[in-house]
């Protein structure tokens, strides 16, 4: 007897979810994959190199049974612990109709135990990037996960931004049977960790994702069903899936599951059951960090999804982190080979980064003799001051359009204040140069180009970089040693475009400025 037909996740009937295995849902489609699970309990080098195999060819895994493991903090992977431990009120979502809340953790609780998966509900709710207590954190290694995916781990380089504006990944997922993530991918191309903490009444998750090989082919499929994958609104029913052309890796979350979800991967999560607390991370590579530079941040850009991980932010902190690090390490590599070995990768990382790090400095270069204004030179007070980087660096301002990060470049009106504007552009409308140059722009369109520092301290860290880089390289002359600016750059053609919109107000009649 044929298995039964899985059902549309987007008709939520209980009796179909609950009956949903991994064997039933991956026979119903050729393109349906289970996903490669390896055991905790394995010896650790067999984890190493799955783990680097993941990273490598972009295909989902799961390492299961850590809870299976002697440190498995049973007494505090629970709900009540969780409960008295965390905030006593969290932010929800129905997903339903999408609303967000915050309410009381206890509240939440009772409704996710007692209100049934039907069609015909009003409300489901699902817990929903809450906060990680400290403890948790710690405990994610007292278990023995391996030290290269834990959050803030070095080898992630969001641990490279500065400690007062580093990004917060790690966070907890509540909810029960019914509520679920729709289809996206993971901020700026970053991977994935998820590891499942707590689960009652057999709660667990579906997952279903893709390689990051088929990113494009996903996007099209998207776009064929009058869907936009960067909206993260759409959760997409089984017989589509089953149509797309390309592989669905399927697997269904457990205690003890920790899913590796890889870089660009398109993916959703269904939950079954009774409720599951689920502890999630992201980490970047520079595989990640180059594939966001060159093909999710235009896609954000037009979208208008927040960037929140700062790419090229990171990818400067990073440079000077390295630059320092190999600066102080030039005598102990003589001393000891490993420390040698170590720092020979840190080199060709190095040079890998750099090369991105000249294409920033490409679209965030003013064209020569540019009439430019600081931010220290902005008419509304400001805290941040020009003479001091550090300042800068530790500052944030983003797109009031399309909420991209503002590195370096950008265009501002103080005019035009908005109620969304950010706290710390005093709420001058702030449009970033990819939005100028698509027209966007204030509403009295009488903007000023703006840089955060000096360009010159974004050149001497490539200077610094480039040093280095000469005094370590073993391969003869460093062959990225100049950086010839092709005068192409995306900040570069919003100057003259704002210099042509400029003469263009000049030659008519003055606009009055807009307040609000």
């Amino acid at each position: 007897m044929p298995p039964r037909r899985p059902v549309d996740p987007t008709n939520c009937e209980p009796v179909s979810i609950q009956e949903w295995t991994s064997d039933s849902l991956i026979s119903h489609s050729p393109n349906f994959k289970s996903v490669r699970r390896v055991s905790a309990l394995s010896d650790t080098a067999i984890i190493s190199r799955e783990l680097k195999t993941f990273e490598s060819e972009g295909v989902p895994l799961i390492i299961e049974d850590w809870h299976k493991h002697t440190r498995w903090p049973k007494e505090e992977f629970t709900l009540e612990w969780f409960k008295s431990n965390c905030s006593p009120s969290i932010p929800v979502r129905n997903v339903i109709d999408g609303s967000d809340k915050v309410m009381p953790i206890s509240d939440f609780i009772d409704k996710c135990r007692s209100a049934p998966c039907a069609k015909s509900e009003a409300e489901r709710l699902y817990g929903k990037d809450v906060e990680c207590p400290d403890r948790w954190r710690d405990l994610l290694a007292q278990i023995g996960l391996p030290s290269r995916i834990l959050p803030g781990n070095q080898t992630d380089l969001l641990s490279n931004q500065p400690d007062e504006v580093r990004v917060k990944t790690l966070m907890c997922y509540l909810g029960a049977g019914g509520t679920f993530t729709p289809c996206h991918k993971d901020l700026c191309a970053s991977l994935g960790q998820n590891l499942m903490c707590y689960t009652e009444s057999g709660g667990s998750a579906f997952w279903f994702m893709t390689a990051t090989s088929d990113v494009f082919l996903a996007t099209q499929y998207f776009h064929s069903i009058k869907q936009e994958l960067d909206h993260e609104k759409h959760l997409v029913a089984i017989d589509d899936l089953a149509k797309a052309p390309f592989t669905i890796y399927i697997a269904e979350q457990k205690l003890g599951d920790l899913v590796l979800v890889p870089s660009r991967s398109c993916h959703q999560v269904i939950n079954k059951g009774g409720i599951t607390i689920k502890t999630s991370w992201s980490r970047m590579t520079l595989d990640g960090l180059i594939a966001a530079n060159y093909h999710e941040l235009p896609v954000y850009q037009r979208v208008c999804r927040g960037e929140v991980y700062r790419v090229k932010f990171t990818a400067y902190n990073t440079i000077k982190k390295l630059v320092q690090g190999l600066n102080a390490g030039g005598r102990e590599r003589r001393a000891n080979s490993r420390q040698g070995t170590r720092q020979r990768k840190h080199i060709e990382f190095l040079r890998r980064l750099l090369s991105l790090y000249d294409d920033i400095l490409d679209d965030e270069r003013p064209p020569p003799g540019a009439d430019l204004r600081y931010i220290c030179d902005s008419p509304k007070p400001s805290p941040r001051n020009i003479d001091n980087p550090q300042d800068i660096e530790e500052d944030r301002i983003v797109c009031d359009f399309c909420s991209a990060d503002i590195f370096q470049s950008f265009f501002e009106c103080n005019h035009c204040i908005v109620e969304y504007g950010t706290a710390e552009s005093g709420g001058a409308c702030v449009i970033c140069p990819r939005c100028y140059v698509d027209g966007r722009t204030c509403k009295c369109g009488n903007m000023v180009a703006m840089q955060c520092r000096q360009f010159q301290i974004l050149e001497d860290v490539r200077t610094a970089a480039v040093e280095v880089l000469g005094k370590r390289s073993q391969n003869g002359p460093n062959p990225i040693a100049k950086n010839k600016f092709n005068g192409l750059g995306i900040f570069a053609a919003a100057c003259f475009k704002y210099q042509s919109n400029f003469s263009d107000v000049n030659s008519t009649t003055t606009q009055e400025p807009c307040d609000s």
